[in-house]
């Protein structure tokens, strides 16, 4: 979850992922108050973790649609795009997936 929500490029400091983990356990594995834990941490607003989160383009595609609201997309409009740059969804290239 670090990685999706914070940063996908440098490794977590041990001790933060041991607060998530504690606190995911001490919640009966219940992840909402990890969650929140780690959405308010000092690590999740700091600076240097700005911009180091990649998004693929169906991220891009979905985001734009929930964006603009849903009105006038369909399955073919919201699969086009990503055709065109290269990522058809459900197919990547190879078993190793889309090169970053």
């Amino acid at each position: 979850l670090y990685t999706f929500f914070v940063n996908e490029t440098t490794t977590p400091d041990a001790g933060f992922i041991g607060e998530l983990a504690t606190s995911y356990l001490q919640n009966g594995t219940g992840i909402k108050l990890m969650i929140r834990r780690l959405l308010t941490s000092a690590q999740f607003q700091e600076q240097s973790n700005y911009f180091t989160r990649y998004s693929w383009p169906v991220e891009f595609v979905v985001r734009s649609m929930k964006e603009n609201g849903w009105n006038g997309f369909s399955l073919g409009s919201t699969l086009s795009p990503l055709v065109s740059m290269g990522q058809e969804l459900l197919e990547p290239p190879n078993v190793a997936g889309w090169v970053l």
